[in-house]
């Protein structure tokens, strides 16, 4: 079938177009009457365009093998230039290999399986919506219904599959599985049908995500119905190709059978131009009742869209070469395929077509931008506001608002800030400004603005001077300069300094801090120190020698970066960023560190305070697309990273298209400057920096930063909030105290007999406390007592895991007790001594010998040597001669020998029963004199 658009009176170009559709189905019926209509609607409009497409239709047979058997014939047998289709993702997954191999961009309107990527297959373009695009939405209905388990029913096919993965990704991030996944087969019977849903009936599940395609999906629900799953206490959510056809009479589906479903479908805007369309469309299909569905609108999107690509691609190159040698033997219909040189130039066309469709309706506001476009930051900071406004309208393809930028130069002058923001207001007529830059440049500007009630945004001007209260169409969205003067404050205090010099710009910027930062610092000598923003070299260092003269070493620095870096430089040139010397950088210096590839070497030991940015899986994204993007556009180095700034413009551009869809433009015409400033102050979203939320119309920054540069990196060694200003209502923590019964001076626990109140002192008590007195807010120790047991590790072990707060007491540290809880710094040494009293006249008396041991060990001791003396006579002496004599010689022998055997063993002994009979004695002797030595020593 060949479908040929009047080419009219002017010479054109033929370009061959393919379309593969199921033609016998309602489905492709309906939107090729959208084709059709979309040709005739865009050349009636269009007649002087020198190119007209030439619709060449086959028919898919609603066959994944016939709409690639399609595709391959009009390919290679009509050489066209594009195809439009097919119907579904199983039939496209061929298509698109094989259109891509032949550089044929192909265009689908109704395929929408994630599984089908643009990514690896550069030739296919989806102008419909993919299906993982609305698994967040399904998310949000189960989460808003706390329902913790779902069942998903889908087709097994690419189009079932593809949504799966994401679909369980995004049940999970709300807590909720998916406990079942019941697959159904494209050509399943009633009966198998009904066999899987009986299966599902046993289950304790109740809620059912249902995705496939129409046909197969209002069978499963007819049957469901017909057992008695559609009841109270089920629960059907359908997906959007579901949903789409509803009401549509292909499959013969009624309202009355989907009772209770819930269901999405993208969002279509009522329009002027929709409604006119759905006339004549209806006019020309012809049936009763019949309706173009979103479809049909995409259909005829896709023919506007290529038509007004193809007008644009360079057609000198609308040819097929043959393929690579690889395919020059090959007999096949694949191995003759040729490659389509026109191809490329189309694709890339195609890509910067944009336009406002059937399916979208969108009115134009003109935005106004004026930065200093010759600046390194203004060039950041306008990347990120182009990437902003790609970013939201890719993501938000319905709204019926788009932003138009009109960017001017303010050249780095007030001036020329001020005649840029009289153009746009009053020729352009903008009904918003991003910008300027500077606080200096904003001042006349916001009165500007103000007059013509027209809101100026600014997300680099932060001087206090530039109130909102006084300017109401004035926006800061970044953070005013006095937020910071706390934390600055905060940090003065705590290290005790009771003077500082606050070396500040002499303007605006520098000028509108000093009043907070003075209020704040009321009990610190505040010195200041004044430099031109014109100031040179020698006059930096004027100032400088000036300031070391004076006693304080302590230095606020408060001015634009370029100008505050100079001053740093020139500082350490003259020996003031040695030790002995601190320099407190503010907020805008502090992120502005490595800006323009700056290095840390020179600021080494600088403390600087800035608002807390999150890190968040987003910013990471943003930021290496930025880098590309950038380099690509400015042929920089790899050193430019986004810097907050930068953030903050594509948060406020981000916050101006959210309010530009909120406000009415038809409406409030005359008005709309005072509603969009009302829809801006309601805006809040989660952006790159953080929560975007206008108080006052500017933002606030509860968080900062304190950091420490040490070598090349910015060390974070702490965050400050307001809670260190409050310590009235203290935070409580369980404290854990050992009941110990040994040395009481560490811990010692008391309880008063008469009034049961049990109280804790003692050494380890007192550091705790004055610890705890030493921190900037209040914490009130609640103590608990804990008996150790034979040792600590179970108390150590008790704040893993979350019984106590803390532990107090005389705990070693160890290295497994250290795996598991952090140790303060050691507050005493730890050891064993022993103290004895020192007496100034020493003992003499002969007899102290007898001192370690007592009476009775005394004559014990004797009996035994007396006994054992008797022993030994009474086996000796009638064979040994040394025991015989005169009764003294005798009883002397004896006693003599009882004490030499503790000294030397005798040889002399005539029989073995004498060993035997003495070894005893003395084993039982020795051991028990060194027992009761030890009993004696204790």
């Amino acid at each position: 079938m060949l479908m040929n658009v009047g080419l009219g009176k002017n010479p054109t170009s033929e370009i061959k177009i393919g379309i593969v559709l199921d033609l016998q189905t309602p489905f492709s019926q309906i939107c090729l009457t959208s084709i059709n209509m979309s040709l005739s609607d865009f050349y009636e409009n269009h007649s002087n365009y020198t190119t007209r497409l030439a619709i060449h239709i086959r028919d898919s047979l609603e066959d994944a093998v016939q709409a690639s058997a399609a595709a391959l014939d009009l390919i290679k047998n009509e050489k066209v230039s594009a195809i439009i289709g097919p119907r579904s993702s199983l039939q496209a997954e061929f298509m698109i290999r094989l259109a891509n191999k032949s550089q044929v961009p192909v265009i689908t309107f109704s395929a929408t399986s994630p599984l089908l990527t643009s990514t690896k297959t550069p030739y296919f373009v989806r102008a419909t919506l993919n299906d993982l695009s609305q698994v967040r939405a399904i998310a949000a209905i189960v989460k808003s219904f706390e329902w913790r388990s779902v069942v998903a029913i889908y087709v097994d096919n690419e189009f079932g599959e593809g949504i799966m993965p994401y679909l369980a990704d995004a049940l999970q991030d709300v807590h909720t599985c998916i406990t079942i996944r019941s697959v159904i087969s494209l050509e399943a019977s009633n009966d198998q049908i009904t066999n899987q849903l009986y299966k599902l009936m046993t289950m304790q599940t109740r809620v059912f995500v249902a995705h496939m395609p129409p046909n197969l999906g209002f069978r499963v629900i007819q049957k469901a119905r017909d057992i008695g799953m559609m009841g109270e206490g089920y629960v059907w959510i359908f997906t959007d190709g579901m949903t789409n056809w509803i009401s549509s009479t292909e499959h013969g589906s009624s309202l009355e059978n989907m009772q209770g479903v819930l269901g999405l479908r993208s969002r279509i805007p009522n329009s002027k131009e929709l409604g006119n369309f759905s006339l004549r469309w209806e006019t020309i299909f012809g049936q009763a009742n019949a309706k173009p569905n979103v479809f049909a609108l995409r259909a005829y999107d896709s023919i506007t869209a290529l038509a007004m690509a193809v007008e644009k691609a360079d057609t000198k190159n609308l040819r097929y070469d043959n393929l690579i040698s690889a395919f020059l033997n090959n007999t096949t219909d694949l191995g003759t395929l040729g490659v389509s040189r026109y191809g490329p130039s189309l694709l890339k066309a195609l890509s910067d077509v944009d336009f406002n469709g059937q399916n979208t309706t969108s009115d134009e506001i003109k935005v106004g931008v004026v930065i200093d476009l010759k600046t390194n930051f203004s060039k950041i900071c306008l990347t990120s506001i182009n990437m902003s406004l790609s970013d939201f309208y890719q993501t938000h393809p319905h709204y019926r608002t788009r932003l138009a930028l009109h960017v001017r130069d303010s050249m780095e002058d007030i001036v020329e800030a001020s005649v840029a923001a009289y153009d746009l207001i009053n020729n352009e007529k903008v009904r918003a400004i991003i910008g300027p830059r500077s606080s200096m440049q904003a001042e006349f500007m916001i009165k500007l603005a103000t007059k013509s009630q027209v809101p100026t945004i600014t997300f680099s001007a932060t001087s206090p001077l530039l109130r909102t209260i006084n300017n109401p169409y004035f926006v800061r969205a970044t953070i005013d300069d006095s937020f910071q003067a706390e934390a600055i404050a905060s940090i003065v205090k705590s290290f005790g300094w009771r003077s500082v010099v606050a070396i500040y710009v002499d303007n605006e910027l520098g000028q509108g801090i000093m009043p907070s930062l003075s209020e704040v610092l009321e009990d610190v000598e505040v010195h200041r120190s004044v430099i031109s923003p014109e100031a040179s070299d020698d006059q930096i260092l004027k100032e400088l020698y000036k300031l070391k003269t004076e006693q304080t070493r302590v230095f606020v620095i408060h001015m634009e970066p370029c100008l505050g870096f100079r001053v740093l430089q020139k500082a350490r040139e003259i020996g003031m960023m040695e030790e002995g010397y601190v320099w407190l950088l503010s907020n805008g210096m502090t992120h502005m560190m490595r800006h323009n590839g700056r290095s840390l070497e020179t600021m080494q030991g600088l403390l600087g305070v800035r608002s807390h940015v999150p890190q968040s899986k987003e910013r990471e994204d943003f930021s290496l697309r930025w880098k590309i993007k950038f380099q690509k556009e400015n042929r920089a180095g790899d050193g430019t990273e986004p810097n907050v700034f930068a953030l903050w413009a594509y948060d406020s551009v981000t916050a101006l298209a959210m309010a530009v869809e909120k406000t009415n433009t038809k409406a409030y015409m005359r008005t709309y400057g005072p509603h969009l400033l009302e829809a801006l102050s309601d805006v809040e979203f989660k952006g790159l920096a953080g929560d975007f939320k206008l108080i006052n119309r500017q933002l606030e920054s509860s968080t900062f930063e304190i950091i420490n540069v040490i070598g090349d990196e910015e060390r974070i060694i702490g965050l400050w909030t307001p809670s260190w200003e409050i310590p009235t209502s203290g935070k409580k923590i369980k404290v854990g105290v050992p009941v110990n019964k040994g040395f009481l001076n560490f811990v010692e626990i008391k309880t008063n007999p008469i009034s049961n109140l049990t109280t804790v002192r003692g050494y380890a008590i007192d550091i705790f406390e004055a610890a705890l007195k030493e921190l900037p807010y209040s914490v009130i120790p609640q103590y608990g007592f804990e008996p150790p047991g034979d040792n600590y590790n179970d108390l150590v072990y008790q704040v893993f895991d979350g019984k106590w707060d803390a532990v107090v007491g005389d705990i070693t540290i160890t290295s497994n007790r250290s795996s598991y809880v952090d140790f303060t710094l050691p507050y005493t040494e730890s050891g064993v001594s022993m103290i004895v009293p020192v007496r100034s006249n020493k003992n003499k008396n002969a007899w102290v010998f007898l001192k370690p041991w007592s009476l009775d060990l005394w004559i014990t001791t004797g009996c035994f040597f007396v006994f054992i003396g008797f022993v030994v006579w009474l086996f000796e002496h009638r064979v040994n001669t040394d025991f015989r004599g005169p009764p003294h010689h005798q009883i002397g022998t004896s006693v003599c020998f009882s004490f030499s055997t503790m000294v030397f063993a005798h040889q002399n002994m005539e029989f073995e029963l004498r060993r035997v009979s003495l070894v005893p004695s003395e084993e039982f002797f020795t051991p028990q004199l060194e027992q009761d030595e030890d009993e004696e020593a204790r």
